[in-house]
């Protein structure tokens, strides 16, 4: 074998884990630069969900953004055509979310908790990141997401 999955991918932190007690968040994630690479994959890890209700949710959403000669440009939320995402997460139009925590979303909020959700992005901006808010102020809960790019144009060749 030539090619090893450790050198042919670029892994970096996209939002540090962390326990968020009851309040509302909005927390924008690191900016992923995904220059150098074809190929761009958020692995969200959600810890317990203490309580969410429907008057009171979690959204995790993929932003998106291009360069400028003033910096990187306003951000925007990732279309739905532009996210490959598994059957597990809800991609809620009206919030732009592809992660919606909340009893309608699919069972209810303890099931939730403990779970891994990967997020594809297939969009032509250089810059992508997570923003995740909650609506009202759900209980405790802890998460974290890794950001895993792939598909380098020059890929290392390991000689065995």
């Amino acid at each position: 074998m030539y090619r090893d999955g450790y050198s042919n991918f670029g892994f970096f932190n996209a939002v540090q884990p962390r326990d968020v007690t009851a309040g509302a968040v909005n927390i924008a994630g690191d900016t992923i630069d995904a220059r150098g690479y074809d190929s761009l994959v958020f692995i969200v890890a959600l810890g317990l969900v203490s309580y969410v209700s429907t008057a009171s949710y979690i959204l995790f959403r993929m932003q998106h953004a291009s360069e400028s000669a003033a910096g990187i440009d306003a951000w925007a939320d990732v279309p739905l055509e532009n996210m490959i995402f598994s059957g597990v997460s809800a991609y809620t139009s009206n919030s732009g979310a592809f992660l919606s925590i909340c009893p309608a979303a699919a069972a209810l909020s303890a099931s939730q908790g403990s779970t891994q959700h990967a997020v594809g992005y297939r969009g032509n901006k250089r810059y992508v990141r997570l923003y995740v808010s909650s609506v009202s102020t759900p209980g405790s809960w802890a998460f974290g997401a890794v950001a895993v790019l792939g598909q380098p144009p020059l890929w290392p060749v390991n000689a065995t």
